[in-house]
């Protein structure tokens, strides 16, 4: 089963250019324009990374973070303009597990992407849930 991922980011030509990236390298790409669409994506489809902007309508990214963290297990990739050590340390203590400056280059995001996907925290409670109560 191909890996899938959720970029979400208020910029359509950010998400374009993610989301093709990620597709020419075999990933199922799901794409969100805002905090409210983020959350419904994750709430009703599996997810295996979440990529978000903070900058976001609705619930900025900081709020999702912090919705998503509740939930799931699911690894999280910033991708943000803000380049304060305030926003990074903030997205960090939220549960980040990781945080990329814009603008980004492609080697880099798909280096963070593999090495996220590869971690084992890359599962949702509810797997983990669904495993236990097999055993």
């Amino acid at each position: 089963m191909r890996q899938s991922i959720l970029v979400v980011d208020d910029e359509a030509p950010m998400r374009k250019y993610v989301g093709m990236n990620l597709k020419a390298r075999g990933y199922d790409v799901l794409l969100a324009a805002d905090g409210v669409e983020a959350l419904k994506q994750v709430s009703r489809t599996r997810v295996d990374l979440l990529i978000l902007d903070i900058g976001l309508p609705g619930p900025d990214g900081f709020d999702v973070l912090s919705a998503v963290r509740r939930e799931l297990a699911v690894p999280v990739l910033m991708l943000s303009a803000r380049s304060r050590d305030d926003d990074k340390a903030r997205a960090l203590h939220l549960g980040a597990n990781g945080y990329l400056t814009k603008p980004v280059g492609v080697d880099e995001l798909l280096a963070r992407v593999r090495a996220l996907l590869a971690q084992p925290c890359a599962q949702t409670i509810s797997s983990i849930a669904n495993r236990t109560a097999r055993t």
